[in-house]
């Protein structure tokens, strides 16, 4: 949350002449209401178990960037199956960065809405402390944190394409 994929997804996917797919989206499609929703009525046990079911779906998408929710590659033998199916990207962004990033946009994010600043950086850094293991699995692992939106989705784009990342995955 917060890292900037969905945008520098959409993106990335226009530059490689990908069709873009955000995961959280595919599920509203098919449950005819919103994850927050999904979450307060039928708990989280069951957004995942649907969220599992739509990203093995994928398999069938062809030349198609797909943002996960941040906790997708966390559950069951997800980050398994992405690496097994596909390229994975993490954007390893700060704590402090995403807290400003975060702080921006709370109104709109309702996991966030009610937690006060030093709530919010809790949250972070724990969320982001389970993921991780989760998350440096990732085929690339790009220190975005001081790279502008142009130069990460440049750096990503020359990466994907030359096929380095299938020899060496760290672009640390």
């Amino acid at each position: 949350m917060g890292s900037g994929k969905s945008g520098l997804g959409a993106k990335l996917a226009r530059r490689l002449n990908y069709e873009f797919r955000d995961l959280d989206a595919l599920i509203t499609e098919r449950e005819g209401r919103p994850v927050t929703a999904i979450f307060a009525e039928q708990g989280e046990a069951y957004f995942r178990k649907v969220e599992t079911e739509i990203l093995y779906a994928t398999e069938a998408f062809n030349h198609t960037l797909i943002a996960l929710g941040g906790g997708t590659p966390c559950f069951g033998q997800n980050m398994d199956w992405i690496s097994r199916n596909g390229w994975s990207i993490y954007l390893r962004i700060t704590v402090a960065t995403l807290l400003g990033r975060l702080r921006k946009s709370k109104d709109s994010r309702p996991l966030l809405a009610a937690l006060t600043d030093d709530e919010m950086l809790d949250y972070i850094k724990r969320t982001l402390e389970q993921r991780r293991p989760f998350y440096e699995r990732a085929h690339v692992v790009l220190d975005a944190e001081n790279l502008t939106p142009e130069q990460t989705e440049n750096a990503l784009r020359e990466n994907l394409s030359s096929g380095r990342h299938l020899a060496d995955p760290r672009l640390n």
